[in-house]
Formats: C-alpha cells, structure tokens, sequence
C-alpha cells in the first residue's frame, strides 16, 4: 500500500553534504560512527514521523508519498 498524508511511518536515512560525501547527520549507528558523528546521548534507528505533517523538509516529505514499505530513495535538496 503506496505511502499517503497523513500516514504513519518510521523511516530511516542518513544525510549527506552533496559535494563532498560528508555525513552530517544518520538514523544508522554504524554509519554515524564511521562518519565520525556518532552521540552516545543520541539514540539511533528508524524515527517515526507522520507522513505531512511538517517533520520533514517538504522535498523529502514529497519524496515519501507513494513509497511502498521497504522501498529506498535517494532525494536531493
């Protein structure tokens, strides 16, 4: 079932400076300690958001809607 407003969802994702590479923020332990980033008062994995409702930049809120469970995505803003 495609992804709508308003929709309860737990996503995950790591955020990365487009020109270089550089982590500057992660869902993923693993990632956040290879990048150099890890915060041991953070607590890391999926975080749950409701789809719409303004816990996102709105390009990647638009980039959910019609995601299906399990889908990846890669959005640049």
């Amino acid at each position: 079932m495609a992804i709508e407003n308003g929709d309860f969802v737990k996503i995950e994702f790591t955020g990365k400076v487009e020109e270089t590479g550089d982590v500057f923020d992660t869902t993923n332990q693993d990632v956040a300690e290879e990048a150099g980033i890890y915060n041991k008062e953070k607590n890391y994995g999926p975080i749950p958001i409701v789809v719409g409702g303004k816990h996102l930049l709105p390009a990647i809120d638009d980039a959910v809607l019609g995601m299906e469970v399990g889908d990846n995505k890669k959005v640049t803003v």
